[in-house]
């Protein structure tokens, strides 16, 4: 028997939504995008708190991946100064926040946010408390 869905076309996602309402959790590693197929699966079903919880969700994977990149940046940035010769302290403003990157430095760590959301899994061991592994 098949069961079509309109503008679900991805039965591996679908498997993990119906493992996810089963075990009531993600049982299995996921990516970034494959949050986002859950949630759009949600919205055609129309299940709009399990809506909003994959896309909090995915938000929430984006801003841990976001953080976790500008630290590399300015751990990256601290080390190339320090190998320059140059010192840094508190008010010199050399580590800035991701607001005031350069809009090329700011492109670039947006796809790799991007890439990392869409190619790294994640596994998430309780519904309530997603943990970010």
């Amino acid at each position: 028997m098949n069961l079509r869905l309109p503008g679900i076309t991805t039965k591996a996602e679908f498997i993990l939504f119906l493992e996810f309402c089963y075990c009531d959790r993600l049982v299995s590693p996921v990516t970034g995008a494959q949050i986002l197929t859950l949630k759009h699966i949600c919205q055609v079903l129309g299940l709009a708190t399990l809506t909003q919880y994959f896309d909090s969700l995915a938000q929430h994977v984006r801003n841990k991946l976001e953080s976790e990149l500008l630290r590399d940046f300015e751990a990256k940035l601290m080390q190339q100064l320090s190998a320059s010769g140059h010192t840094l302290d508190a008010s010199s403003g050399a580590l800035a926040p991701l607001s005031n990157l350069a809009s090329e430095q700011t492109e670039q760590l947006r796809r790799s946010v991007q890439d990392l959301f869409e190619s790294v899994k994640f596994n998430f061991n309780q519904l309530d408390n997603p943990a970010v592994v």
